[in-house]
């Protein structure tokens, strides 16, 4: 069996990268948002989590997207041969 060139490395990226980014931006939004300074640790936690949880659900709905796609090439390539 073999994928598509590139196919291992955007899925890597896409599953580890993009909620580490979005729970970084998501802290410091958070962190932006509280009043005062004793809230901003509270703020930037759930901040952080929610844009965790984000970055998680995107990379599963892109994965599922985009996995239909290269299991249909693969065998569509493997049919043709």
């Amino acid at each position: 069996m073999s994928l598509p060139d590139g196919v291992l490395l955007r899925g890597a990226v896409k599953m580890y990268l993009l909620p580490l980014a979005l729970l970084l931006v998501g802290g410091a939004f958070g962190a932006s948002l509280a009043a005062d300074t004793a809230a901003r640790d509270g703020y930037a936690v759930a901040g952080a989590v929610i844009g965790l949880l984000l970055g998680f659900t995107l990379a599963r709905l892109s994965s599922l997207r985009v996995g239909q796609a290269v299991a249909a090439s693969i065998v569509t390539s493997r049919s043709g041969s």
